[in-house]
């Protein structure tokens, strides 16, 4: 039986965090908790930030923390008499008040300031865990050179874990933390000693920065330890596969490509997860200056959800950890190459142009939240809650102009401006009468 074969997993992973010293804390037994919140189905959370500044042009009038467009505060009250009225709405008749996750990027360059003591311990008393993607290689992964590059960065990795755990180390509370996210990248699925490498020079530095921050201060900081893959499967529903019946609703073969580099981090995870990121149109990986578009077969977005679902199980039944799907990114741009030369110019942007395909994913995936659960799904959230007009403007920018597509809610914030705010006038996102975040949040 399916609940006594988790039961069964679950007691063992208690027994070897036992064995090891470790604390089982409170994502794993039975009555499971974050931060007292119980963890009796996957609840919603959302990214990508802990204050939002909101302004006309570059001009910011008003900075907003994720915990105020949560629970209400201050700074949604100071937000003045165009935005407060927006945000309130945002919480009380479209939902959010229900959110339980605020993701919050970590990059090589992180400052304290991007995450307030004071506002993130606000977070973790409302009952709001806070998940640090800690993203130090990230993109550099896709490098020819990778495993070379990698070796050369462990020490100032080191460093930089254990500057992390120092600064964790100063709350009372749960915390996710996950290590690497898109960790799958081609050339470290090949690579199985990366997750050794990771566990010796990441997670063990950030433990020690707890500790000596919690021996200084009296706090009292549970961090739980995870991963996330980039579900890097085939999608097409005319592709065969043995197990799932079609490439749309899984990749029997791709998935287990990941087990290896899973293998060597599985003594220190406590939970384990995946993405999606599926975007109408992006770069040509091997001719940036090119794109492709694609159609929403192509892409199988009429089975994403229960896609979800069967790559859940299967991690469940390789793995038995608790999973966390930290972000689903679906763009609402389209792009139609009118004049046929593979480059996307500005006047060939549809705004808006796949709300409809990407709000039938999002009022689908809300359909199967119970079976998201049974799978181990503690929690889920989109990539992103509000339209970022500068996202990664002056990176890659695989996504070209979809990058700034990526939330739930649009601004009229111009996109592709250096220094551009996220404008002060929220556009909602709709799948018929309910918006993008009334289909992930709001209580049925």
């Amino acid at each position: 039986m399916r609940w006594l074969a988790r039961a069964v997993a679950i007691l063992a992973l208690a027994a070897v965090a036992m064995a090891e010293g470790r604390a089982q804390g409170w994502i794993l037994g039975e009555g499971a908790n974050l931060n007292g919140v119980v963890l009796d189905r996957a609840h919603v959370g959302f990214g990508d930030r802990l204050y939002w500044s909101f302004g006309e042009g570059s001009t910011t009038s008003a900075v907003v923390s994720s915990v105020d467009l949560v629970i209400g505060g201050p700074s949604v009250a100071a937000a003045g008499q165009i935005l407060a009225p927006q945000l309130d709405s945002l919480r009380e008749d479209h939902g959010l008040e229900n959110a339980r996750y605020i993701n919050l990027w970590v990059t090589p360059s992180w400052q304290p300031d991007w995450f307030r003591p004071g506002e993130v311990q606000r977070a973790l008393d409302a009952g709001l865990t806070p998940v640090f993607l800690d993203w130090y290689f990230g993109d550099h992964l896709l490098r020819d050179d990778a495993e070379a590059w990698a070796r050369t960065e462990l020490p100032a990795y080191a460093e930089h874990a254990h500057r992390l755990g120092r600064y964790l180390g100063q709350y009372d509370g749960d915390i996710l933390v996950v290590i690497e996210p898109e960790l799958n990248k081609p050339s470290i699925e090949a690579w199985p000693k990366f997750g050794e490498l990771l566990r010796e020079h990441g997670i063990a530095r950030i433990r020690a920065g707890v500790s000596e921050t919690n021996a200084a201060t009296g706090r009292r900081t549970q961090v739980f330890f995870g991963t996330t893959l980039t579900d890097n499967g085939l999608r097409s529903a005319s592709t065969p596969d043995p197990v799932y019946q079609h490439k749309a609703l899984g990749d029997s073969y791709g998935w287990t490509l990941s087990r290896p580099l899973l293998e060597a981090l599985r003594p220190d995870l406590d939970f384990i997860g995946f993405q999606q990121i599926l975007s109408q149109f992006h770069r040509l990986p091997q001719r940036p200056e090119q794109a492709v578009a694609f159609t929403a077969e192509e892409l199988g977005m009429d089975f994403l959800p229960e896609r979800l679902v069967n790559y859940a199980r299967w991690l469940d039944e390789q793995l038995g950890l608790p999973i966390l799907i930290p972000y689903v990114g679906l763009p609402t741009s389209r792009w139609d190459d009118l004049d046929g030369d593979g480059v996307v110019d500005p006047d060939e942007i549809v705004q808006m142009g796949w709300e409809e395909e990407v709000g039938a994913v999002w009022s689908r995936l809300r359909s199967v939240f119970p079976a998201l659960h049974d799978a181990g799904v503690i929690g889920l959230a989109p990539m992103a809650l509000f339209d970022d007009p500068i996202h990664d403007l002056g990176g890659y920018q695989h996504l070209l102009q979809n990058e700034y597509a990526l939330g739930l809610i649009a601004t009229d914030a111009r996109d592709g401006v250096p220094g551009e705010s996220f404008g002060m006038r929220l556009v909602h996102k709709r799948y018929g009468p309910e918006s993008f975040v009334q289909l992930l949040f709001r209580e049925r």
